[in-house]
């Protein structure tokens, strides 16, 4: 009961029933694998989900290179002033290489 009340809290849309882990060979062999009309079911309902990460709140608008470059200033000014970060000077001269 303790290891199924474990996978129950893993954030997965069908978790695995506990005696099927512990039994998953025995599982495989009975079932001989996934029938094509399971294996389109689980594609199916993976589409339908949206493709976004996790850790973005929102899309990523395209920049232009102005601004890529402007940010990148912006950047290697940082990595020369900020006392808070410890950037060794290859870093900073790839930067400014990029920047060039």
């Amino acid at each position: 009961m303790e290891l199924q009340d474990l996978i129950n809290q893993l954030l997965f849309d069908d978790p695995m029933d506990i005696k099927e882990f512990l039994h998953i060979d025995d599982f495989l062999k009975r079932n001989e694998g996934l029938s094509d009309e399971k294996v389109i079911s689980m594609v199916k309902s993976n589409n339908n989900k949206p493709e976004t990460d996790p850790n973005e709140g929102e899309l990523l608008e395209i920049i232009s290179k102005r601004e890529a470059l402007e940010y990148l200033d912006d950047l290697v000014v940082f990595s020369e002033h900020s006392l808070n970060i410890s950037s060794d000077s290859t870093e900073l001269n790839l930067l400014k290489k990029l920047r060039h």
